[in-house]
């Protein structure tokens, strides 16, 4: 693998070079078909997991006032708000999007992707995005 250095890609660090995928701004973000085929699929599991997530917790069922319930209605929450963001990355693969930041239209290194295949941010953008306002 080589790995290429491309500065002011997602902060400037080190990214392992991809033939199809260029790391400037602007530039084409091309996944072979075998790419998007992987990420479709991890997108699919996860949706699917989140779903049965949200069936077990009661989605439907109110919760208790008690601290179980307290917990039962976080996990929901979360579960549906993952939910949201893995179907607009599903989206974002039908129209041709999938792995360019929301924020800076720069292209998420595929590592990311791989390990958070439903983000919708380079890693530069999901820090700023974080940082509390002064």
């Amino acid at each position: 693998m080589v790995i290429q250095f491309y500065p002011g890609a997602n902060g400037g660090v080190a990214a392992a070079g991809h033939a199809a995928l260029q790391h400037r701004r602007g530039a084409p973000l091309d996944f072979d078909p075998q790419q998007l085929a992987h990420f479709r699929s991890a997108l699919l599991e996860q949706r699917r997991f989140r779903q049965e997530q949200l069936q077990q917790l009661g989605a439907d069922e109110p919760a208790a006032s008690d601290q179980l319930g307290e917990v039962t209605v976080a996990l929901r929450t979360a579960a549906e708000a993952a939910l949201t963001d893995i179907d607009a990355a599903l989206t974002r693969l039908r129209d041709g999007s999938y792995g360019r930041c929301l924020r800076c239209r720069r292209p998420i290194l595929p590592e990311r992707l791989e390990i958070l295949p439903a983000t919708a941010m380079c890693m530069p953008c999901q820090q700023a995005a974080e940082v509390p306002a002064r």
